[in-house]
């Protein structure tokens, strides 16, 4: 479907993505950096851990609301409260007004806005999208939000140091853009339910609702076959980064007639991240163009066969040239398997609980982020080999994962059918 004929809370949510990633990729990957150089590296961890833990608690209660007064409102407080706390982190870093301490609680919010926000603007998306056309949307989300992640990195990596302010003050535009385009253009397409008689016991009515979704137990294999999948992109900044560092030697590449450059573990990482964000930029709608032919559970095997087979010569190869390989075909697979896997997601998700299913989605990326860092521990007492191994074992436990929630999903539609 062309992208003239999406429902324009689609074209909104797509514009708000791009906007949005650029806005956080401006500086909030490098406020570790700042809270290091004011608070120490201690604190630094705590304050991570609290961004994430406030982002997953307001995730659950916000997605709650969601599913009873609607998406609009929520997603509109939201973006009320994230232009508040950018404004706040702008004014206290100014060459006149300086506190690390507000700036340290405005980030906070700024993580608690996000995890009301994603969820329940994915649940957004669900509802006013098809079966036949999610695969093509998400592709032009996955696009949007790569590019604006592409671009926020290299100004933010250029202007961080020496134009905090700058940034803050582009940032805050950003967030007020991202408001506006909200507040005014987003419809609430959501049909909300009826109420019952008397009150409700809100604490008693949210545990229903998540003890609802953790009883789903096709969602629930769904949620660690995805959890096992991005453990291992996660490798590639934690374990596998630490481990080029320390194995790939400095060396001398020649290209021809004398040119060449030097190259190290750290340079490597940096090539590889640089092909995935390229790759990603430019192949991601020409990749989900030609799959269009291909049937949907095709896609996604083939495409998680050859991300599980990148990672496991990412896990323990130095050579540069296989290296370089490896990411081409994980970077490729991922862009065949995530459309596929969100269009399988919105099957997975019941009509009124929509928001509510895709908090706990979102707690995949906590979970991975927990095993790449266990990984982390592991690679100092085995081998490299050893944890190619390893990473072969998740990717092929999440293919076996996927093939038995398709396996019931199939089993499921032919009992509809039959009765």
């Amino acid at each position: 479907m062309a992208f003239k004929h999406y429902h324009r809370n689609v074209k909104i949510r797509m514009y708000d993505v791009f906007i949005n990633s650029l806005c956080s990729m401006l500086y909030l990957p490098f406020m570790g950096i700042y809270f290091a150089d004011h608070f120490g590296a201690q604190v630094t961890g705590i304050v991570m851990i609290a961004t994430v833990i406030a982002g997953f608690g307001t995730g659950l209660y916000g997605s709650y609301y969601a599913d009873l007064i609607g998406r609009k409102t929520i997603m509109v407080l939201s973006a009320a409260v994230r232009l508040a706390a950018v404004a706040a982190v702008l004014l206290v870093n100014t060459p006149w007004f300086q506190s690390s301490l507000i700036t340290l609680i405005a980030v906070i919010i700024l993580s608690a806005c996000s995890g009301v926000s994603e969820p329940v603007s994915e649940a957004m998306v669900i509802d006013v999208t098809t079966v036949e056309n999610r695969k093509s949307v998400y592709n032009f989300l996955y696009w949007f939000r790569n590019l604006s992640q592409v671009i926020g990195g290299v100004v933010g990596g250029f202007l961080f140091k020496e134009h905090f302010t700058l940034l803050l003050l582009l940032s805050a535009a950003l967030s007020l853009a991202s408001f506006i385009l909200i507040a005014c253009w987003i419809t609430d397409t959501y049909v909300r339910p009826e109420k019952g008689g008397g009150g409700v016991n809100v604490l008693k009515d949210l545990f229903a609702r998540y003890k609802r979704v953790s009883s789903d137990t096709t969602f629930m294999i769904f949620t660690l076959a995805t959890l096992l999948f991005f453990s291992l992109e996660f490798q590639l900044t934690n374990y596998i980064g630490i481990r080029l560092e320390r194995e790939l030697p400095d060396q001398q590449i020649q290209l021809w007639d004398g040119l060449g450059f030097s190259l190290d573990g750290v340079k490597m990482l940096g090539f590889l991240q640089a092909e995935n964000t390229f790759l990603v930029v430019s192949a991601t709608l020409l990749i989900g163009a030609l799959m269009r032919r291909f049937r949907d559970t095709n896609v996604l095997f083939a495409g998680l066969i050859m991300y599980t087979i990148a990672y496991v010569f990412m896990g323990w190869s130095s050579a540069p040239l296989v290296l370089l390989v490896a990411m081409f075909f994980a970077t490729t697979g991922e862009i065949m398997f995530w459309p596929v896997r969100q269009a399988y997601l919105a099957q997975l998700i019941p009509d009124d609980a929509r928001s509510s299913y895709m908090a706990v989605n979102s707690l995949v990326f906590q979970g991975a982020r927990i095993i790449a860092s266990v990984c982390i521990t592991a690679g100092t007492v085995v081998s490299s080999v050893i944890m190619g191994i390893f990473f072969g074992t998740i990717g092929l436990t999440s293919i076996l994962l996927f093939f038995q929630v398709i396996h019931r999903l199939n089993r499921n539609r032919q009992q509809k059918l039959s009765s």
